[in-house]
């Protein structure tokens, strides 16, 4: 049932497989996961213009997970996903006809936390055995990655630690308030948000350089499409791409602007919380935060990370899983 509303949804923000006459804009539907900062170039290229100087009206549809938006591309009921690279290498490996045509966000901002309250001496992973812990949807980046981490920490994932599967960070952090649970994997602006405010205590920080380094060698999340798409809209696809890379420059040349607009997607988060998220974010140092960029040895080391996590089976080729002939945009 969630599924049938959902391609309502999508169904609902369509465009025409012909797109639009000349002088209109061309609508293209693309979705997410749930809300998160890795998303904020998309956002600021559709609020500061940057789509609409290309002639295009992006619409934003987001999730509550990868899992769901990705069916929707293959379904033909959306344009193009933005996703953590795990779901489109797992779905080009079972031989889906699909291709990333541009990063997103460079770095993952992942990082566990759990309850200040009940549990005020949490200190590292160890803190979590016996915990009831928030995990986005199986399957998704931030699940496979919290699964990652604690088999590589020792834990037996069927006794250690309950793993509780929660559609959106901030109902996450609610439950967690509420005491329905005792920790998460968050991305930002949610993981700093609970530790600024003093309820969360971080346990696990991917930014800190916790971890493995596989974990950073990664690029974040990408655009994807379909191989038809790009058949038949390459040259919506390269509007699509330069306006991404415009946006995700400007969140570095003016940081105001970038910040205005996460600001208007986030309205519940404390604006102090929300500024000093998004400093931490730019000023990462390994890796960019946001860029459109897709360099082999991401792919490289994303095939490494999927292969040890049991995800596929073989290393996806480069050259199957990204459009190269978009290097000359990113």
């Amino acid at each position: 049932m969630r599924s049938s509303r959902l391609f309502a949804v999508f169904a609902a923000l369509s465009i025409s497989s012909a797109f639009a006459s000349a002088d209109e804009p061309t609508t293209v539907r693309m979705a997410h996961p749930p809300l998160a900062l890795h998303e904020l170039p998309l956002l600021v290229a559709s609020e500061k213009g940057f789509y609409a100087a290309e002639g295009l009206h992006v619409t934003h549809t987001f999730t509550t997970g990868g899992n769901e938006a990705a069916t929707a591309l293959i379904g033909g009921n959306i344009d193009v996903l933005n996703s953590a690279l795990t779901q489109p290498m797992k779905l080009r490996s079972m031989g889906a006809a699909i291709k990333i045509i541009s990063g997103v966000a460079g770095v993952r901002d992942w990082g566990i936390v759990v309850d200040k309250k009940r549990f005020p001496n949490a200190k590292d992973l160890s803190s979590l055995k016996g915990l009831r812990i928030a995990t986005p949807r199986r399957g998704s980046d931030g699940d496979q990655i919290l699964r990652f981490v604690l088999n590589n920490a020792g834990f037996d994932l069927d006794r250690d630690v309950q793993l509780i599967q929660i559609g959106g960070f901030e109902n996450a952090l609610i439950a967690m308030d509420k005491g329905d649970l005792d920790g998460a994997i968050l991305a930002e602006p949610f993981f700093s948000s609970g530790i600024r405010q003093g309820t969360t205590s971080p346990v696990f920080d991917i930014l800190r350089g916790d971890g493995p380094d596989i974990l950073r060698e990664r690029v974040f999340s990408g655009l994807v499409v379909t191989d038809e798409f790009l058949k038949n809209h390459r040259d919506i696809a390269e509007k699509i791409v330069r306006a991404t890379k415009q946006a995700a420059q400007l969140i570095y040349d003016d940081p105001a602007a970038g910040l205005a607009v996460a600001q208007k997607y986030f309205p519940t988060v404390d604006p102090a919380v929300l500024k000093a998220t998004y400093d931490r974010l730019a000023s990462a140092t390994k890796g960019r935060a946001y860029d459109t960029r897709l360099p082999s040895a991401a792919i490289d080391a994303e095939n490494k990370f999927l292969i040890e996590a049991g995800t596929i089976q073989s290393p996806v080729k480069y050259d199957d899983i990204v459009d190269t002939a978009m290097s000359k945009v990113w």
